[in-house]
């Protein structure tokens, strides 16, 4: 594939080569889930299972979803981390 294969959408010059022209970047297609009918959607971090794998400390280790709470499904608006800005341990 040649380098200006992958313009940027509106760009009009390839750097590389000098050829001109418009590339389209295709837009992803709704996701099949729930949020279309107001049921609860998956949590996408931890993919509905209430648990992800943390690095920290060096060794990995499973822990509760900080996104979902543990729950599974996303909760709209929630900020996964207040809870280390205000200093509350687990």
């Amino acid at each position: 594939m040649h380098i200006c294969a992958l313009l940027v959408a509106g760009s009009r010059t390839c750097r590389a080569s000098g050829a001109r022209g418009t590339a389209s970047v295709p837009r992803p297609m709704p996701a099949d889930d729930d949020s279309q009918t107001g049921g609860p959607v998956a949590c996408a971090p931890c993919r509905g299972t209430g648990s992800v794998i943390s690095n920290l400390g060096g060794e990995p280790s499973r822990v509760r979803c900080p996104w979902c709470e543990g729950e599974g499904t996303q909760i709209p608006g929630h900020d996964a981390q207040a809870r280390e800005r205000a200093g509350v341990a687990e």
